[in-house]
C-alpha cells in the first residue's frame, strides 16, 4: 500500500468528513479546464480552504485557509473569472487586519506552518 504524506492524509480526512456539494451547470460553447471553470482555486498543495462565505455586511467573500505540513508558505488564492478589487486579512469577527497583494484573478497570502487566515474579497462588478 502507498504511504500518504500528512498534507495528503489531512486534505483526505477533511474530503471525507466534509463531502463536496455538486452544482451542475449547463455546458457552455469550447472547453475549459477544471482550474478555468473552478469558483476558487488554492495553491500550494499543503494549503487547504476551510470555509467560503458571504461576508457578514454583505460586501464581498471570506475565505478560511489553513496550512497544513507546518512549513511557512505564501498561498495563491484565485476566482478565475473574477477580477478582484480588494483583498485584505481579517480576524475571526472579520474586522480588517492589513491589504493583500492582488495580482488579476489572485490574491498572495502568507500562511505560517499549521497557520490560519481568513481572507476578505472583494470583486469589481
Amino acid at each position: 500500500a502507498r504511504q500518504l504524506s500528512r498534507t495528503q492524509a489531512t486534505r483526505f480526512g477533511w474530503e471525507a468528513a466534509n463531502p463536496l456539494l455538486a452544482h451542475e451547470t449547463v455546458p457552455g460553447q469550447g472547453s475549459r479546464s477544471a482550474d478555468a471553470a473552478s469558483f476558487l482555486t488554492v495553491a500550494p498543495e499543503n494549503v487547504m480552504v476551510l470555509a467560503v462565505k458571504q461576508a457578514e455586511d454583505g460586501k464581498g467573500l471570506v475565505v478560511r485557509l489553513f496550512e497544513n505540513a507546518g512549513k511557512a508558505c505564501t498561498a495563491r488564492l484565485a476566482l478565475p473569472g473574477h477580477r478582484l478589487r480588494r483583498a485584505e486579512r481579517c480576524n475571526l469577527v472579520e474586522e480588517p487586519k492589513g491589504r493583500l497583494r492582488l495580482t488579476g484573478d489572485a490574491v498572495e497570502v502568507p500562511l505560517t506552518g499549521f497557520g490560519l487566515a481568513t481572507v476578505r474579497l472583494q470583486s469589481l462588478q
